[in-house]
């Protein structure tokens, strides 16, 4: 996906009227993907999760409706942080209660209003950002810990391999401490 100075969105809906309306009333502050229904949305997805700031989803729409959209981006950890807010015809309130249990982090109902959908999908980005960045940074600091085990696992092989039994031994020690530090480390993200 493209890089550039504006925050990415995803907008989510069958119905190529209310996707053209959303696209206007963002398309000056945003760079947008659209798909026409939850499966295409999860696979622009899947492509780059990271590059999507936040999703505008439908909540009825054929072939995958919006709660099973938002159940798939909840159970996958590439996915699960990025906010959604739902857009729906209908404002009842068990739907919007459903949507939010499930996951969503607001509900604008149709017809549009252009400044309360800007002025939401602006403060969800500013809310959920650091976030998403801390979530990043976490996922990177747990990568690196893993190739740093994998790292003292070959020196601790190398060690026992061509060092005499004391210093093997003391290595083996040293790289024991540093697994029980990653651990606590690991256990803490």
């Amino acid at each position: 996906m493209e890089s550039t100075n504006k925050h990415t969105l995803l907008i989510v809906e069958d119905n190529a009227i209310n996707r053209e309306m959303l696209g206007d009333i963002l398309e000056a502050d945003y760079d947008l993907f659209f798909a026409e229904n939850g499966k295409v949305g999860l696979e622009i997805l899947k492509k780059d999760p990271s590059a999507i700031s936040l999703v505008l989803l439908d909540l009825h729409m054929p072939v995958m409706g919006g709660l099973e959209m938002l159940d798939a981006m909840k159970a996958d950890a590439a996915m699960a942080d990025i906010p959604v807010i739902i857009v729906t015809a209908n404002d009842s309130f068990y739907d919007e209660e459903e949507c939010l249990e499930h996951g969503a982090l607001d509900f604008i109902s149709k017809p549009y209003d252009p400044a309360i959908v800007c002025l939401r999908v602006s403060h969800l980005i500013k809310i959920m950002q650091p976030v998403r960045d801390f979530s990043m940074k976490t996922n990177l600091l747990k990568n690196a810990i893993a190739q740093i085990r994998v790292a003292i696992s070959q020196l601790n092989a190398c060690a026992e391999k061509h060092a005499d039994a004391t210093t093997a031994c003391n290595v083996k020690q040293i790289f024991s401490s540093l697994h029980q530090e990653l651990d606590t480390i690991d256990k803490n993200l």
